[in-house]
């Protein structure tokens, strides 16, 4: 059985980048948001959506399209980096680029979860390796590859949770009915 949330994943053409939405930028006066204080909800996922004019429309993740609507599903919330952290830095990657508004999406705790790369190999989350030190117009080129490459890693992870998940899960919530 597929869920409405996961039938829309199917349909990855409706997903769109966020950055697509994005207000104008300017590519050389971006500047760090500082995510290295673990505030995810509190202080810098709040600054990220000053930062895009408020669009409550840009307040879902990004992936699943999971709505933050409320303060429950607030707590959910997560950020993501697209180009993740550990592969920005080992490539020479300004920390203004790479933790900055462009770099950043809305999204949930699961699909963020399902984005967690071996800090062995952080390159295995881009689309291709380009050259250190890249400038932020090739950046910005690699932050666009890399969604939708993220997107089908998402899908398909979402995908084998659900055979996981029927398999084990929900074929165990029938059997103890069935004997109780």
């Amino acid at each position: 059985m597929i869920t409405d949330n996961e039938d829309h994943m199917e349909q990855d053409h409706t997903i769109t980048d966020p950055l697509d939405h994005y207000l104008p930028y300017d590519l050389n006066t971006l500047k760090a948001l500082n995510t290295d204080n673990g505030e995810s909800r509190r202080v810098y996922s709040y600054a990220l959506y000053c930062q895009l004019g408020q669009n409550p429309e840009l307040l879902c993740c990004a992936y699943c399209e999971f709505s933050f609507e409320d303060h429950i599903h607030w707590k959910f919330l997560s950020l993501d980096h697209v180009v993740p952290r550990n592969a920005a830095e080992r490539l020479g990657i300004s920390k203004d680029l790479w933790d900055s508004g462009i770099n950043l999406v809305f999204c949930c705790r699961a699909c963020n979860d399902y984005n967690q790369y071996s800090p062995k190999n952080p390159f295995k989350a881009l689309p291709y390796i380009p050259e250190p030190g890249v400038s932020p117009k090739a950046f910005l080129r690699l932050r666009k590859d890399t969604f939708p490459h993220r997107l089908r890693h998402i899908i398909d992870s979402t995908r084998a949770d659900q055979q996981c998940f029927n398999t084990l899960w929900a074929g165990n919530s029938v059997n103890d009915s069935e004997q109780g």
